[in-house]
């Protein structure tokens, strides 16, 4: 007897099948030069996958063409018997364009949306995938860039989780800014020079339609004025960058944002974020000039991960002087709960700026609170943590700070360098902390009102004898009361440890309104 409900479910596994090869063929030609074309690909999948015609069959029928100057699609696909014309796409806006990837897989190529109008201009076609994106309702979708550079010379706005999705590539020290000949592969962003004195960032993700927007495994990259060479010890403020805005703004997204697998080479701003919530920034290789993220209003634990900030765009003394005078890695305004960890940072001002947000509208402002820090490691840096908001709570589990002047010739602290910078007064909780190579000491409290400080573990290692570094565990000014006490006050849960050839004759300049604290230990055999 012939089971009937077998067969049909046999018959409806094969479908599925089917479909999911058809789906999977569509994608692979939409990123080789027409996504649309790639609809006369649907009846051979299906036919291969039901059995009546070869999968390799199928897939050798299809040819496609090349692109034309604009990186248009300028002849049909040939499918072996017959020609298929292409859709057209003379609407600009791309808004009623007809894409097969669009519609089924929700993958396009914008390279297949460019008119002879755009110019040197890529960011019109990318701005076409995004409006395809949001004509049907379903808000989603993936961008598929191909390993080239994509040059930005006008606004993009995505209010829809549109994904972008690129090809990884990779930096190295130093080298140009960028490479033509794609040495370093993958996918790169050009930011034009018509940006520069702009405030408008070249890509835009905007409002509550966009939650779980993603732009994952992109480059970006920006020409910045040449260094002059200067010699060490002879290094001056004359270089700085070109005033392009924040690369990526988001705004009134009130949700997650994932910006992942990312490569910044010689950037003056990277991410400006307000009022979006839950922003996720992982595994980001970064060479920024003045902020590489900076948020605001934001109540719902952002997450930084895997942050590595390095010389990229090359090292030359005339940058790190900019850079250690004028950068900060990552700026929280008022952000609640953030979690930040495997953060290194070289040739900063600071590693991490917290500051004091205002009040915009509907959004309260204020400051960040229970900032949660897992390593952290500061390089040739004047401060690891600045702290310039009131009321600020932090807790860090492993701080590493060296504060090298890499412009000096010998080895020299930067000036006022400190690992914990209290500009403000605040609560800071630390593990293990970890110095070298600071001038005003390990931990620096000079607000107008008192703060608090606990280390658990603290070394100093001075062995090199950096010129400039005074080796105090903490140095002080008088403060009025505030909220967390009348003293400045920093506690220290064991002795600490100080590596030096000639250790100063005291752990803490002397301030009738500041106390150095620690644990008496009793030997024990």
């Amino acid at each position: 007897m012939i089971d009937t409900g077998s067969l049909w479910l046999r018959s409806e596994k094969m479908k599925t099948k089917a479909f999911v090869y058809a789906f999977a063929l569509v994608a692979f030609y939409g990123g080789q030069s027409s996504a649309r074309g790639a609809a006369a690909t649907i009846e051979q999948a299906v036919n291969a996958t039901s059995g009546t015609m070869p999968a390799s069959q199928a897939e050798n029928k299809l040819r496609f063409a090349g692109l034309n100057g604009c990186r248009q699609v300028n002849v049909p696909l040939e499918n072996g018997r017959t020609t298929v014309p292409l859709v057209p796409h003379g609407d600009s806006s791309a808004t009623n364009l007809v894409s097969v990837v669009g519609l089924l897989s929700r993958r396009i190529v914008p390279d297949t949306l460019r008119v002879a109008a755009d110019g040197d201009d890529d960011a019109p076609s990318v701005q076409r995938a995004l409006n395809m994106l949001s004509s049907d309702g379903q808000l989603g979708g993936e961008i598929m860039f191909l390993p080239r550079i994509y040059k930005l010379n006008s606004p993009i706005m995505q209010t829809n989780q549109g994904v972008w999705r690129c090809v990884q590539g990779h930096m190295s020290t130093g080298g140009l800014a960028a490479d033509p000949a794609q040495r370093y592969g993958g996918t790169w962003f050009q930011i034009g020079a018509r940006f520069i004195g702009s405030s408008t960032p070249p890509i835009t993700i905007s409002s509550g339609t966009a939650i779980g927007a993603t732009i994952d495994g992109c480059a970006f990259f920006e020409i910045q004025p040449a260094s002059r060479n200067p010699a060490a010890g002879s290094v001056t403020a004359a270089w700085k960058p070109a005033a392009y805005p924040f690369v990526i703004g988001i705004q009134d997204v009130k949700g997650e944002v994932f910006i992942t697998n990312t490569l910044w080479r010689g950037i003056t701003k990277g991410v400006y974020s307000d009022n979006a919530g839950r922003l996720q920034v992982r595994n980001a290789m970064t060479d920024f000039y003045t902020t590489g993220f900076e948020v605001h209003h934001d109540y719902d634990v952002d997450r930084f991960v895997g942050i590595h900030e390095w010389g990229f765009n090359g090292s030359e003394l005339d940058k790190l002087h900019y850079k250690t005078h004028n950068e900060n890695l990552i700026r929280l305004y008022r952000a609640d709960t953030p979690i930040l960890d495997d953060i290194f940072a070289i040739n900063t001002f600071s590693a991490i700026d917290l500051e004091q947000d205002s009040a915009s509208g509907s959004l309260a402002g204020g400051v960040s609170t229970k900032v949660n820090i897992g390593t952290l490691i500061c390089d040739g840096s004047v401060h690891c943590i600045l702290n310039d908001a009131p009321a600020t709570t932090v807790k860090v589990s492993i701080l590493d700070a060296q504060g090298q002047d890499n412009t000096q010739k010998g080895l020299t602290a930067h000036a006022g360098s400190s690992a914990i910078e209290m500009a403000a007064y605040g609560t800071v909780q630390v593990g293990s902390l970890y110095t070298q190579s600071m001038a005003q000491g390990a931990i620096h409290l000079f607000g107008s009102q008192c703060s608090y400080v606990s280390v658990d573990s603290l070394v100093i290692d001075e062995s090199g004898g950096a010129a400039g570094a005074r080796g105090y565990v903490a140095d002080m000014a008088a403060c009025a009361r505030s909220p967390v006490g009348g003293t400045n006050t920093v506690s220290i849960g064991k002795p600490p440890a100080r590596i030096m050839a000639a250790p100063p004759s005291t752990y803490m300049p002397f301030t009738a309104t500041g106390s150095l604290l620690w644990t008496v230990q009793t030997s024990h055999q």
